[in-house]
């Protein structure tokens, strides 16, 4: 997936997820899980009356600003702690924007990330 048709940014943002996907793959333990979806998909995942459609929902109130990167702690999905427009961000600042939030997550769990 490439990103929509109508998005001149989703193509490029698209390469360069796959890429952080690609290095967070390689390490020894995950801290992340990377997922994409098109906004026909959240759309459709977002009208269930559970917690997933509800965070989707949410989510998607942005829907104007896309491509979007969220980043939530997996033990508390009720609000991302790293949410941004990702349309013409280089790849640096993306992976920097990435471990900002996963270590907010970790730091919220009590969990020591501090070697990268």
């Amino acid at each position: 997936y490439t990103g929509a048709n109508f998005c001149s940014y989703c193509p490029a943002a698209s390469a360069k997820i796959d890429k952080i996907a690609d290095g967070l793959a390689k390490e020894d333990s995950s801290r992340a899980v990377v997922v994409k979806i098109t906004s026909e998909t959240a759309n459709a995942l977002a009208s269930g009356n559970n917690e997933n459609g509800r965070m989707l929902r949410e989510l998607m109130s942005h829907g104007s600003m896309v491509p979007r990167l969220s980043v939530y702690n997996p033990n508390d999905l009720s609000k991302p702690v790293g949410n941004r427009t990702i349309g013409n961000v280089d790849q640096a600042s993306l992976q920097k924007h990435i471990d900002s939030s996963i270590n907010t997550a970790m730091s919220k769990d009590g969990t020591d990330n501090s070697s990268g």
